[in-house]
């Protein structure tokens, strides 16, 4: 340890100088990963592993690790353990954010956390460093809140043997237990649990007045929705009397169209009856013209000389 400038500071570790003041920025290499927040880490073995979280909104799946001995980012293509009828390529992790991460030997196990598709339940995952796969662990118990442990609890048969011992079950595998946590002071944890009680009973009241309020205002939009469907089906019935009544009025006039198409007819019929007996008219003047010139003309010759002997 040395003393620079009143800070302490120390010539060891993954830095060669790191003020216990002040954050000092580190030289990694490798493509960073992106900007995240609510996302989980953990350090195994000399490595970070991030884990999942949001950025800008968007859930994220990728799994990241520092390397600290060389400070160095790189990202791990992870893959979930397939079931008996799939490839390991064929299935995705589902990103996820606001969980956490927990170191388990030289496993992580991802606790809860939530996902586009939210879920009541909570999920454990375990992520093998090595094989760079995901897996769903099997728990046990009510969850949460609860803490989870590991537990080598001995197979009992159904048929009443004698179960197998704890070092034969440990050889099996590690089983996963959730207990519930239990508070030594009771009297804090009655409080506690009276405490929520009020909070559940105070919160059930705001959901219910909140219900309530939906109710009416649903019903207030109900009434108006069948005003605005009675007007709609008096303005329908409106349009349809003005229809018709456009519908008569188009007929008449229709009819009158051709009631005075008749008449134009007829009178064009008479017209033409006036001209042939004006042409008629001025035929039998003229005869009579001719007639009567041929009446006022002088008698001449034995005529004349019977008349004058008679008047004699």
């Amino acid at each position: 340890m040395v003393d620079i400038q009143d800070k302490e500071v120390t010539m060891e570790g993954i830095c060669s100088v790191a003020a216990y003041d002040q954050w000092t920025p580190l030289s990694v290499c490798g493509q960073p990963p992106k900007p995240r927040y609510k996302h989980g880490a953990a350090v195994v073995q000399e490595k970070m592993y991030v884990f999942g979280g949001n950025h800008n909104g968007r859930y994220l799946g990728d799994v990241q690790v520092l390397d600290f001995k060389s400070l160095s980012w790189s990202k791990l293509e992870a893959k979930i353990q397939p079931g008996p009828s799939e490839s390991a390529e064929a299935v995705l992790v589902t990103p996820c954010a606001g969980h956490s991460l927990i170191p388990s030997g030289n496993k992580i196990l991802s606790l809860a956390g939530h996902t586009r598709e939210p879920t009541e339940s909570l999920t454990v995952k375990e992520f093998d460093p090595q094989t760079c796969t995901w897996s769903t662990l099997r728990t046990y118990g009510r969850s949460p809140v609860y803490a989870l442990k590991t537990s080598f609890r001995p197979s009992v048969s159904s048929n009443g043997l004698t179960p197998l011992s704890a070092e034969a079950s440990s050889s099996r595998g590690a089983i996963f237990e959730i207990e519930e946590l239990q508070d030594k002071r009771n009297n804090k944890g009655g409080d506690i649990s009276k405490t929520l009680v009020q909070a559940v009973k105070h919160e059930k009241n705001q959901l219910e007045e909140k219900i309530e309020r939906e109710k009416i205002q649903s019903f207030h939009l109900k009434t108006e929705l069948a005003d605005v469907e009675n007007k709609n089906v008096e303005l329908t019935n409106e349009l349809q009397s003005v229809r018709d009544q456009l519908l008569d009025e188009a007929a008449r006039a229709s009819k009158l169209e051709n009631e005075v198409s008749d008449i134009q007819q007829r009178l064009q019929k008479m017209a033409t009856l006036e001209k042939e007996f004006e042409l008629l008219r001025n035929i039998r003047d003229g005869r009579s013209d001719k007639s009567a010139s041929r009446s006022n003309k002088k008698p001449g010759g034995g005529g004349f000389r019977r008349w004058y002997g008679d008047e004699s």
